[in-house]
């Protein structure tokens, strides 16, 4: 199974501009802004490996996954043979979009839409904060996630049984699950910075603040893990590491 053709991950968010501008100067770029059909605003960033729609809306934060499949009913069907619950919303007698929360409550949205892949999750960052690694998921159940995710079109390309998470891809996207502590945090988008300890002090001269700084060395040479949250709740973890050999497949 595929879920889409295209993807993005997804953040809505209660404090658009304040959002908006906490992207901005994680040095994400813009690729498109906008009023959407419900007239809430919305801007798409990328860092080069993924899409980052920003959401206006008045109701809650949160954070998720959207695709974009031509064949939207042929998704709807081998999800629920597979027996999962879909929402599904439709016009002109077709259906425009189905939602699901996975195992996890992770909001996955589906779009009916002729829309090409243009990110490559194992390409090149066009960020200075590093490199897009994963979309961190704290689970339950490691091998249950994991199972489950297999069933939505997901390949495992590393599991680490002493630390207890595992990435998978379905070639659009990269999630991290992790069954370990991740400090109270849901979900996470990360990036690896070999050097990350340099972009502290950049990061601090633009106003962005950090819910957490563990510093340490590696090799003798001063590293850094850091988090940071936007207006609004969504966590970035900002980790010292290089992910551009990541398995593929």
């Amino acid at each position: 199974m595929k879920l889409g053709l295209a993807a993005q991950f997804v953040i809505g968010s209660t404090v658009f501009s304040e959002t908006k501008s906490f992207l901005e100067k994680l040095g994400l770029q813009k690729k498109e802004e906008g009023i959407s059909p419900s007239n809430e605003q919305f801007a798409l960033y990328t860092d080069g490996r993924a899409n980052i729609l920003l959401n206006e809306t008045n109701h809650y934060d949160y954070s998720g996954i959207i695709y974009f499949t031509p064949d939207l009913e042929s998704v709807v069907e081998k999800l629920e043979e597979a027996g999962i619950s879909v929402t599904i919303q439709k016009g002109e007698g077709t259906i425009r979009s189905a939602f699901f929360l996975t195992k996890d409550r992770i909001p996955v949205n589906i779009v009916q839409a002729k829309m090409k892949q243009d990110t490559n999750p194992f390409g090149q960052s066009l960020v200075d904060i590093g490199a897009f690694g994963e979309y961190s998921i704290q689970v339950g159940d490691l091998d249950e996630s994991i199972g489950y995710w297999n069933k939505l079109g997901f390949d495992t390309l590393f599991r680490d049984d002493k630390w207890n998470f595992a990435i998978l891809s379905d070639g659009l996207i990269v999630l991290g699950l992790h069954s370990h502590d991740m400090g109270g945090v849901k979900t996470a988008l990360t990036y690896f910075n070999p050097n990350m300890a340099s972009t502290v002090d950049k990061l601090k001269a633009k106003g962005i603040t950090f819910a957490s700084l563990e510093e340490y060395e590696v090799d003798g040479k001063p590293a850094v893990d850091l988090t940071t949250i936007a207006p609004g709740g969504q966590v970035f973890f900002l980790f010292t590491g290089d992910v551009t050999g990541m398995p593929k497949t």
